[in-house]
């Protein structure tokens, strides 16, 4: 019984390091176009975004690994989608915005500028976040009487601010220039009274995209994408691509955005987290404490 509590209390006490997270890519080429994003990604792992037709022609889209690709409402695009499975984009041709519940579309004329970001979709509301101008903006919408109005957002000390996500707690993700005309990405967890400011170490511009509700932040810096967790960014490139824009990510971990393949065109991708295995030394750990269970075994009366 010592010999097992001491060989416990070695491997409590040594931690093994922590083995880099890989994933399965799923290309994303709705309409076989090869001109196709993947913009916004929920909890249930729905991906939303837009194949590009050609002739000033595009297609919104829904796509889940169980399910596969589900048409929008034609000539519109899909930015981004809640946990509650509401849809936000825009059409072409002007310059209204639509909401999808998954049976009807509402247009919003009043919205000021296109939503890149989302949350809510019970009976009651949903917000949106996007940027027109010069300033991001907050659009809150009655999913009852299909009304909405908007809120400018604009952080302190800047020239000029964007809204990308929003998570289901109202923290806010974007980018903002400074007066030296350099782009940072930025967090704020107080509706935009103060932020942190996320520098890629050694970017010239750094934009953050989208944000879960356990708080991973991803987005782009200069021709990669990064995911930002426990205050530490890592670099995410999806192979062979020649650039990597992370635009959402959920609470399993799963990654949607674009990535730019020169021989073959743009495609929008789904990216999952692959299990990660038992690190040898917990296996060994296993196999020592069955064989002195079974040594103990054979030496009782």
């Amino acid at each position: 019984m010592k010999v097992i509590l001491a060989l416990l209390a070695l491997f409590l006490i040594w931690v093994p390091p922590a083995q880099a997270t890989t994933y399965t890519i799923t290309t994303l080429n709705y309409c076989g176009t090869n001109n196709c994003d993947a913009t916004g990604l929920n909890n249930a792992g729905t991906v939303v975004g837009t194949a590009y037709l050609g002739g000033g022609m595009v297609q919104g889209y829904t796509y889940t690994a169980a399910g596969g690709y589900n048409g929008l409402v034609s000539s519109a695009r899909a930015y981004c989608i809640s946990n509650g499975g509401v849809i936000a984009g825009s059409y072409t041709g002007n310059s209204d915005k639509y909401v999808y519940d998954g049976s009807s579309y509402y247009d919003i004329s009043d919205m000021p500028g296109n939503p890149t970001g989302i949350y809510g979709g019970g009976p009651s509301l949903v917000r949106m976040v996007g940027s027109s101008g010069t300033s991001g903006f907050i659009y809150t919408y009655e999913m009852m009487t299909h009304s909405g109005s908007s809120s400018t957002f604009n952080l302190s000390g800047v020239w000029s601010t964007n809204l990308y996500g929003i998570n289901d707690s109202d923290n806010l993700v974007g980018s903002y220039l400074d007066y030296s005309y350099k782009t940072h990405g930025f967090v704020s967890y107080d509706n935009g009274w103060s932020y942190t400011t996320l520098d890629f170490t050694g970017a010239t511009s750094t934009i953050a995209y989208g944000i879960s509700n356990n708080g991973t932040i991803v987005g782009t810096y200069d021709n990669h994408g990064f995911i930002y967790a426990n205050n530490q960014f890592t670099t995410f490139d999806v192979p062979g691509a020649l650039y990597t824009d992370l635009y959402g990510v959920n609470n399993s971990g799963q990654l949607a955005g674009y990535y730019y393949d020169p021989a073959n065109g743009g495609f929008g991708f789904l990216a999952t987290p692959n299990p990660v295995p038992l690190p040898p030394s917990w296996l060994l750990l296993g196999s020592a404490l069955t064989g002195l269970a079974a040594l103990r075994r054979r030496r009782l009366p």
